[in-house]
């Protein structure tokens, strides 16, 4: 019986180790949207909702081709360790570098999402 129950372990830590080699590892860099924490290599916006009920709000994303949906009012964006982009309602797209912070004081941009190349 115990011969048995160890030859199951080793097959099923097998078959474990073969999907990790086949798909990679999961990391937080391939996550999308996660919380900010400490972390000062995410991409972080703050916005603000262009709606009445007024959300303001700090939202960070990490990996490549990760795209999140953002409908309103861009006060802030902070790079990080991605090159970045904005999409404008209007239609236009705003290409922002690695470690690039970015302010909208005055005249914030009305967005849809930000993107991670």
């Amino acid at each position: 019986m115990t011969k048995k129950r160890l030859k199951v372990g080793g097959v099923i830590a097998f078959a474990g180790a073969a999907v990790m080699t086949l798909l990679g590892p999961v990391t937080n860099a391939s996550a999308g949207e996660l919380p900010c924490g400490d972390h000062t290599d995410y991409l972080k916006i703050k916005a603000r909702s262009v709606a009445s009920d007024s959300w303001y709000g700090t939202r960070c994303f990490a990996g490549p081709n990760t795209y999140g949906r953002v409908e309103g009012w861009l006060d802030e964006i902070y790079t990080g360790n991605n090159v970045a982009w904005i999409d404008d309602v209007n239609g236009t797209y705003t290409d922002f570098a690695k470690w690039t912070w970015t302010v909208f004081p005055n005249r914030p941009p009305h967005i849809h999402g930000v993107g991670i190349y």
